[in-house]
């Protein structure tokens, strides 16, 4: 046998381009070069310090296998056709020296980094049915057209890349391909707010009215594009590196050559070629078009034009010199009154201008024209008394207020290039096409750096890309062009750095670029995968609605893509931040939006990308102290509003009359410990912030007959001096449930637990009302009573989570018929929590997931990104419903498949359950099988029967060990031991 195996083996490197080696249907999608490297693995048994692969003669020919195989494969991974596509690859030696990482990272040997490649490849392309692996790699969104919302203010709509820290965003058409480029750290200090650091583009006119596909490859993190004219194809690959801040393109071209041009575009950008993406919505004079209408005009309209074309400033002036009189003008009155009119579309160009007299400007927004709401094709309005002008969600808006009681003609260009707003016939807001940087043609380079604004201590960012293979010259563009013969690959590479990242940021992404050789592209795609392949081997989930896992798998990549431990956290829109003006500043807004985000993570075994999370709360910790003691309270008040770095976008005072931010905040904390029992991260992080918020609350409770009550704190904001709202008192039960445990766990503050444990028992109840002849929770005891819209009256299911399944069945019961009187199942606001409170109480789980498949087909981008106009990334939170049907564990108690429709066969593997535990379960055929739990900290473990009425057998490390019974029972565990349950009998 062993001679035949080395036979083999000696054959291998022959064979791996012909017909597939096994007859196992899992081998027949995988790619034959995989298969040899499965069957080298499994014959040849690679462990470091043992003869087999990991022999000199052995690596020498694995690695030009290994290296061949890999860059014929990277290029050909378009679909399931192309796998075996073929591309010129250099073939690094065997026996070169080690590799040295970047600074700040392990030194990596060779046979380390083989081990990592096989890792990757291997789980990648032959994972079983029911491997993580396997599962993620289905999950991949398809794009037919070219993204319609990109740039903007809110979220992108096209292809998303990222790092934890480096953001892409791919748009454009073939001829245009633009990449939009994000960064966290990347904000300004003058308003607070990132913004974007700019793009990297691909015009290639070959390509114009060439057909259109990308693929967003979520297993692998990466895009792959094909794009066909006549006799031409363009296939790009393009990731944004896991492991460093380098954007990478490969591309390669079928058929004649292309001519490339690289270009760069400094901050915001219009896009090239863009279009305005109309809508059917009729054109409102007068007010914007939200709901029933919002934000109305209070003053006089005259002489208004719409057009579908850009008015040159020629025509703007003639057009104001040759004004009559305002006799005829339309008085609007700021409260009630417009007009709606039915305007053509306007999809290439469009221009609005008039003249306007206002009365009054109110300090939020007054719209002279919409078309839907003011993101939405065209807008023309005020901003707090300055000229804004939108297109598509992205503006220009005048620095200073406009004038009151006088006449003003004002006006809004767009061409698709550049969008202008004027004012009495000159231009007092634009936003351009910006150049691109310098150019290094002898180097195949293009670079810039920008600088965030001009307040001291601010951030720099520097962007060099550079053109790997070919020969480059210098366009008419200021880019650098480029042929593409067919079948020799061409790699753009682009270092984007920070000040945080380097403190000569352009120096050093310089380096590294001119450091790049095409061969070093394909051991970053081998390092980069396996760091994905690392990432998604953490957890999985498997359920018959397809729609609902593929946005589960998509809620997990982009929180992987966006947030990254040591890097700064990722505000309302993550790390694609394609404009200078986000919504909502797209800052860190503490009353959901910058915690939503990061619910599912602890569950599915990634709450690390939660951490940055908290540096950002823990570096707010001077600034509310101060603000608590400025307003005569003890410990830490924070504000609706923060930014990284201690930073306050609105101000110390604009809590909305919210007393509840920092309590909120200190879930994640509560959270980050429950799931992994971190002491060292309790004792340093966790426990002196929840120490300062529960300082605050002893001092801002009051206790009057015999309970503790709150008053003067809205429940929404600005919703008044509610008393006992509901979100603050479930808020203070978690809290000091939590620390007096905590406490103990280090050994401290003992001498506060009992006035800890008072206020627990001794918190005021949540009040409750009679609707439509049921009990429903009022949202609070005084004041508030109910709210139309938004999802907070069941913020206190969760995320609060103050009632659950060992909760009174009374309360259960009032939940769920506050869940009906709700019925907020689409809310712009409420998706990242409110099927997770459905889930916790129990709700029907057929509708809960009839429901958010719903919310899957309605509200999802083609990226799989669910999008509601009250955030971004928040709604990956919403996910974490997924797991607590399939496994809840938030009381300390572990339960299997408890809101799970019992005819639905479900799987997960390696969810994370409070206590630090990883837990695999199976349901098939109404049957719970399968049952896994890795203990990690050495904890007990309470367990609800996944048998009722049945013995449990408990398999301790492979071998049998007690037996339990009962409706639940705990189990002694010890650090790193697993434990099997299997139903007694069997």
């Amino acid at each position: 046998m062993h001679a035949r195996r080395t036979g083999f083996l000696l054959l291998a490197p022959c064979s791996w381009l012909l017909a597939p080696h096994s007859s196992d249907p899992s081998y027949q999608n995988v790619p034959p070069f995989a298969q040899t490297v499965l069957l080298w693995t499994a014959y040849g048994g690679y462990v470091p310090g043992r003869r087999g692969i990991g022999s000199r003669p052995k690596m020498r020919m694995f690695s030009k296998i290994f290296q061949t195989a890999l860059g014929l494969s990277l290029l050909g991974q378009h679909d399931g056709n192309e796998r075996g596509r073929t591309v010129n690859a250099r073939i690094r030696r065997g026996n070169s020296p080690p590799v040295r990482a970047e600074r700040g990272r392990t030194r990596v040997h060779r046979a380390a980094f083989y081990a990592a490649a096989l890792a990757a490849l291997i789980s990648t392309c032959a994972a079983r049915a029911g491997d993580a692996l396997d599962i993620v790699a289905r999950q991949i969104a398809v794009f037919d057209a070219p993204p319609r919302n990109v740039p903007t203010g809110n979220m992108p709509d096209g292809p998303l890349l990222g790092n934890g820290d480096l953001g892409a965003a791919l748009a454009g058409p073939p001829e245009d391909q633009r990449f939009y480029i994000g960064k966290n750290d990347f904000w300004r200090r003058s308003d607070t707010s990132p913004e974007t650091v700019g793009m990297v583009s691909l015009s290639i006119p070959d390509l114009k009215d060439a057909s259109y596909r990308q693929e967003q490859d979520m297993a692998n993190a990466e895009a792959r594009g094909t794009f066909s004219k006549g006799d031409r194809t363009v296939r790009t690959r393009s990731w944004v590196d896991a492991n460093e801040n380098l954007l990478v393109t490969q591309l390669q071209c079928a058929g004649a050559a292309v001519d490339i041009s690289l270009r760069q575009g400094i901050g915001e950008q219009p896009g090239a070629g863009s279009v305005v993406v109309d809508n059917i919505a009729p054109v409102n004079i007068g007010r914007e078009q939200l709901g029933g209408g919002r934000w109305y005009f209070d003053g006089n309209i005259d002489d208004l034009r719409i057009e579908g074309r850009a008015l040159s400033s020629d025509e703007i002036r003639a057009r104001m010199e040759k004004a009559a009189s305002h006799d005829q003008s339309e008085h609007f009155d700021g409260k009630s009154i417009f007009e709606r009119l039915t305007e053509p579309a306007m999809t290439k160009a469009v221009s609005v201008s008039g003249w306007i007299r206002i009365d009054s400007a109110s300090p939020e927004a007054n719209f002279i024209v919409s078309k839907g709401e003011w993101n939405q094709a065209y807008s023309l309005g005020l901003s707090s008394g300055c000229l804004r002008w939108s297109v598509n969600g992205t503006f220009v808006q005048t620095k200073q207020p406009l004038e009151l009681h006088k006449w003003l003609h004002v006006a809004g260009t767009f061409d698709g290039l550049q969008m202008l707003a004027y004012i009495n016939g000159e231009v007092e807001a634009a936003l351009y096409q910006s150049g691109s940087g310098k150019a290094d043609p002898t180097r195949g380079m293009l670079w810039f750096t920008r600088d965030a604004d001009s307040m001291p201590g601010s951030r720099e960012v520097a962007v060099v890309s550079r053109i790997l293979g070919g020969n480059t010259h210098l366009d008419v563009g200021g880019g650098l062009s480029v042929t593409l013969p067919p079948r020799e690959p061409l790699t753009v590479v682009t270092a984007v750095l920070s000040d945080l990242d380097s403190k000569d940021s352009l120096a050093a992404a310089t380096r590294r670029v001119e450091s790049l050789q095409p061969a070093d592209i394909d051991k970053l795609s081998v390092q980069h995968r396996a760091w994905w392949a690392s990432f998604w081997s953490r957890s999985f989930i498997e359920i018959p609605d397809k729609e609902i896992e593929k946005r589960w798998y998509a809620a997990t990549y982009f929180m992987g893509s966006c947030s990254r431990p040591g890097k700064v956290a990722p505000g309302i829109w993550g790390c694609w931040v394609t404009t200078d003006h986000p919504w909502w500043h797209g800052d860190y807004h503490l009353n959901y939006n910058f915690e939503a985000p990061f619910y599912g993570v602890y569950s599915g075994n990634h709450s690390d990308l939660s951490l940055p999370f908290c540096e950002a709360i823990l570096d707010s910790m001077p600034n509310g102290r101060a603000i608590a003691k400025s307003r005569g309270w003890k410990g830490i008040h924070l504000p609706v509003s923060i930014g990284p770095w201690g930073l306050l976008p609105e101000g110390p005072g604009s809590d909305w009359g919210q007393r509840s931010d920092a309590a909120l905040a200190a879930l994640n904390f509560i959270w980050e410990y429950q799931y992994t029992q971190n002491t060292d991260f309790l004792r340093t992080s966790a426990y002196p912030y929840l120490r300062d918020v529960a300082d605050f609350w002893e001092d801002y409770l009051k206790f009057e007959n015999g309970r503790y009550v709150i008053y003067n704190d809205s429940i929404h904001e600005g919703s008044g001096p509610n008393f006992n709202p509901l979100l603050s008192l479930a808020l203070v039960r978690a809290l000091f449930h939590n620390l007096i445990p905590m406490s103990k766990d280090l050994g401290i503050d003992a001498e506060r637990r009992a006035k800890w444990q008072d206020i627990c028992d001794k918190i005021s109840a949540f009040p409750t009302q009679e609707m439509g002849g049921k009990t429903v929770f009022r949202y609070s005891e005084k004041g508030t009573a109910w709210w139309g819209g938004n999802t907070v009256g069941v913020y206190h299911i969760f995320p609060a989570g103050a009632i659950g399944l060992d909760s009174d069945p009374k309360l259960l019961e009032i939940s769920r018929n506050t869940i009906d009187a709700m019925n907020r199942w689409a809310d712009d606001n409420g998706f990242s929590n409110w099927y997770t409170a459905c889930a916790r109480v129990g709700y029907d789980p057929k509708i809960i997931l009839a429901r958010l498949h719903d919310q899957c087909d309605k509200h999802s981008l083609p990226n799989l990104m669910l999008y509601y106009s009250g955030g971004g990334i928040e709604s990956c939170g919403g996910f974490l419903a997924i797991n607590e049907m399939l496994l809840q564990s938030c009381d300390g108690v572990i339960r299997f498949f408890p809101d799970w429709p019992k005819e639905q066969n479900a799987r997960f593997g390696t969810l994370r359950a409070v206590g630090a535990f990883l837990v695999s379960a199976e349901l098939r055929d109404g049957v719970i099988g399968g049952v896994k739990i890795v203990s990690e900290k050495g904890r007990d473990c309470t367990i609800v029967n996944p048998w009722p009425g049945k013995s449990v057998r408990v398999i301790r490390n492979g071998k049998s060990a007690e037996s339990s019974s009962g409706e639940r029972f705990t189990l002694k565990t010890a650090a790193t031991e697993t434990l099997e349950l299997v139903r007694a009998g069997l």
